[in-house]
């Protein structure tokens, strides 16, 4: 049983991956990055992080990784020597595969592997936009990978050549232990919402449903959580519908976490093209969801993970949140149910595991592809 144990760690300790992420995932997907340098750590591997020296590392809090700054330089006749010093501490690290985090590094991740001769796996996280391709080496990139089976099938259709190097690994999350949703009759009902479509009109048919529920004389609060350069916009929104008494605005860059957990309903006001990590971590938590059907919407099941509505039609939302707030009883189960859900599919340890898979087959998969 020792020796079984020592081979293993053997193998983990032969794994080294760096992964090259950018400024606007580590604020948005601050906890999907925590999490998974959690798992490595638990298992005594080695992770190196290239990003902005701007970076807000604080969000992913004191883990045990190897910091790259990239560019050490903004100027842009710099670009040479930021890379050259880039494959120097690369080259220091000794990673055995490139784990290219986001979409938008494609291209330099590409151009590391080639320069450092390893293989890289690559990450998309949302629906491909017409007219954008991803920058892939069919002899480096062993792998790309697919957070849902929605995004998966998107790929393959983009990407024919690569069909067979596309894996669906869901991202992990911790389970809270309790749920809280309304668990206190004494407390304000509160409803929290997190922009993630893009869209400038994103909030408007739900903000109408809000407006038209706290006439029919609901009592309740909606914090909204929002980019920066959203903020004067939906301020100026609020105040047109006189909705600034019930809403709280708080920024994406802030302790959004510790808001689901208090929260008693999340709502999703319209389809995205990534999967919704703040909608999953409302689940994880125990929050009741409502949602919309559209764009990634693997996660959100009618009855069993959200109560469903449309996202054009105001009655629709209205209706849906009515039913929460009214049957308190059927939104606590809501939320357990959803709870229990993503203990089953979204473990941290299931997601690490087939990871720790990708990264560790890829020297040979290189080999193979070279």
């Amino acid at each position: 049983m020792n020796s079984e144990n020592e081979n293993t760690n053997s193998v983990n300790r032969c794994i080294r991956p760096v992964f090259i992420s950018s400024d606007l995932l580590i604020e948005e997907q601050s906890y999907f990055l925590e999490h998974i340098l959690i798992g490595l750590a638990d298992e005594s591997i080695s992770v190196g992080l290239v990003c902005s020296p701007n970076a807000e590392m604080e969000a992913i809090g004191a883990m045990s990784v190897e910091i790259i700054p990239y560019p050490e330089l903004r100027i842009p006749f710099m670009a040479r020597y930021n890379l050259r010093r880039l494959l120097e501490r690369l080259e220091k690290f000794k990673p055995t595969v490139l784990h290219c985090l986001c979409e938008k590094q494609s291209g330099l991740v590409r151009q590391i592997s080639k320069e450092l001769n390893i293989p890289y796996v690559q990450s998309v996280n949302r629906l491909q936009k017409k007219g954008f391709r991803l920058s892939l080496s069919l002899k480096r990139c062993t792998r790309i990978i697919a957070p849902s089976p929605i995004i998966a099938d998107n790929l393959a259709k983009n990407y024919p050549r690569f069909a067979q190097r596309i894996s669906h690994i869901n991202m992990g999350t911790f389970i809270g232990q309790t749920s809280w949703c309304f668990s206190d009759s004494n407390k304000l009902a509160s409803i929290i919402t997190a922009d993630s479509s893009g869209a400038s009109n994103e909030f408007d048919v739900l903000l109408e449903s809000i407006r038209n529920l706290a006439i029919e004389g609901y009592e309740f609060m909606l914090v909204m959580i929002i980019n920066e350069e959203s903020e004067s916009r939906i301020r100026k929104q609020l105040s047109e519908l006189s909705l600034s008494y019930l809403v709280t605005v708080m920024p994406r860059g802030s302790q959004w976490k510790q808001v689901l957990d208090a929260g008693d309903i999340f709502v999703q006001p319209q389809p995205v093209p990534a999967l919704n990590s703040i909608a999953m971590e409302a689940m994880s938590v125990g929050t009741a969801v409502a949602a919309c059907k559209g764009g990634v919407d693997d996660i959100f099941i009618d009855d069993r993970t959200a109560i469903i509505f449309d996202p054009d039609d105001e009655l629709s939302i209205r209706t849906a949140l009515k039913k929460l707030l009214d049957q308190k009883d059927f939104a606590r189960q809501l939320a357990q149910k959803a709870q229990q859900y993503i203990k089953q599919n979204h473990s941290v340890s299931a997601m690490v595991t087939k990871m720790l898979n990708v990264y560790e087959t890829a020297p040979s998969d290189f080999e193979r592809l070279a």
